[in-house]
């Protein structure tokens, strides 16, 4: 709850309007795949935009013209809108694996100790984003 509250103020600070955000919603194209899934999981035609799948939300939890704000927010949360996307190299397109313990060893994810130089050396442990790439040491 907190976490959706931080979300929801947020919201509220940003110079974005509804109309602002409803117009970026409904820029981009989904992919066809996409819109055929969506269609088969929620029922009705076809979403072509990120703002006609959320449309199909509010309608599949609307109750007597009114929202049931918890089925919307249970539809919400299982929408690909809102699914996981695992970190991944922006370059190639690597996913980078996230659970632990590993399965994979830090060589073979791409890490490797190195020690520390000039300000790093103030650092006990832990991850340093400086002027190297990223390292452990």
């Amino acid at each position: 709850r907190r976490i959706a509250h931080r979300y929801l103020d947020k919201y509220a600070c940003l110079q974005s309007s509804k109309e602002v955000v409803e117009d970026a919603l409904q820029f981009y194209m989904l992919p066809m795949d996409l819109q055929e899934h969506l269609s088969s999981k929620y029922g009705g035609p076809l979403p072509t935009t990120w703002y006609e799948s959320l449309d199909q939300l509010k309608s599949s939890s609307t109750v007597d013209d009114a929202y049931d704000c918890g089925k919307l927010w249970r539809l919400l949360l299982d929408h690909p809108m809102t699914s996981y996307v695992p970190v991944q190299c922006q370059s190639c397109g690597h996913v980078v694996p996230d659970q632990y313990p590993t399965k994979q060893s830090d060589a073979e994810v791409g890490l490797r100790e190195i020690a520390p130089t000039g300000d790093e050396l103030e650092l006990r442990a832990g991850w340093f984003r400086g002027p190297r790439k990223a390292v452990v040491f």
